[in-house]
């Protein structure tokens, strides 16, 4: 029998999508509030998994999943959040009922990955049943912790030396399209989204692009390029994987001022080289 995975996320377009891929491995029930869900719960469960999102109207996830807890304590929890927030990591782990914490983006795999260890606690705390299967409950939901928070440091260390490497790159940059490629790529490898940059080479009467990642959706986020007063393009983010999350926007903001400031001094070289030499042009 397909397990039954009830999943909660109140942004309609993300909750359709997301249901549609699990559907592949679980018989997904989906709701958009914690209120339903504990009707549905009810009226529908026992579910063995509750897949959530932190963030929704009314109740959110982690007082879901506490609900959830104290009328069936064999049903395992599993947190969504886009917020990259220590201190909600740290509550979601010692919260009753909250057996994994992912943060969002988080892909396909690795979201099936930690349903598929919450169906497996469920099973054995199903055949278990003492008091002993809480402890290591506990166990378990800490360690998951800690190797979230070794991975998300090191995720972020590769960031800011990938980071310093771009602005080294963009010292040796010649051209516009120089700039904007690295851009592209740089946005791309820290966030792993789909990218497109674009600067406004008014001299020229062009616009300069470059794109880096997979195709981009419906749903996107623009950053712009601006530099003492003067907005001379933007990056623009795919976001159907889920909003930036903080540490996502920040690496964004750092990437579009150092890609700003380097193409508009860009810009005026050419500028200034176009005053100096009227009628021979600067290649972009």
């Amino acid at each position: 029998m397909t397990p039954k995975l009830l999943f909660v996320e109140d942004m309609d377009d993300v909750r359709n999508g997301v249901a549609r891929m699990l559907a592949r491995r679980f018989d997904v029930r989906a709701v958009a509030t914690a209120e339903e869900a504990v009707r549905v719960f009810d009226r529908e469960g026992p579910f063995p998994v509750v897949l959530t999102d932190y963030g929704l109207p009314g109740m959110d996830g982690m007082a879901l999943l506490a609900e959830v807890h104290r009328h069936a304590p064999e049903t395992m929890g599993v947190l969504l959040t886009g917020i990259a927030d220590v201190d909600l990591a740290v509550s979601a782990v010692h919260a009753s009922g909250v057996f994994r914490f992912l943060t969002k983006p988080c892909g396909y795999e690795c979201m099936v990955a930690a349903v598929e260890e919450a169906l497996s606690r469920h099973h054995e705390l199903r055949e278990a049943g003492d008091v002993a299967e809480e402890l290591l409950f506990e166990r378990d939901a800490l360690a998951s912790f800690r190797e979230s928070l070794e991975e998300r440091a090191a995720r972020q260390g590769r960031a800011l030396t990938g980071l310093q490497s771009f602005s080294q790159a963009l010292c040796g940059a010649r051209s516009i399209q120089e700039i904007v490629s690295l851009a592209a790529r740089t946005t791309h490898a820290a966030l792993g989204r789909g990218v497109h940059v674009q600067v406004w080479d008014d001299a020229l009467g062009a616009t300069v692009v470059a794109s880096a990642g997979p195709e981009m959706s419906a749903r996107l986020v623009t950053q712009p390029l601006a530099a003492r007063e003067r907005r001379v393009g933007e990056v623009v983010v795919d976001a159907g994987a889920g909003a930036l999350a903080g540490v996502e926007q920040a690496l964004l903001s750092a990437i579009a001022s150092v890609t700003a400031v380097t193409a508009y001094e860009e810009l005026r070289r050419r500028e200034r080289s176009t005053c100096e030499h009227p009628g021979t042009g600067a290649p972009g």
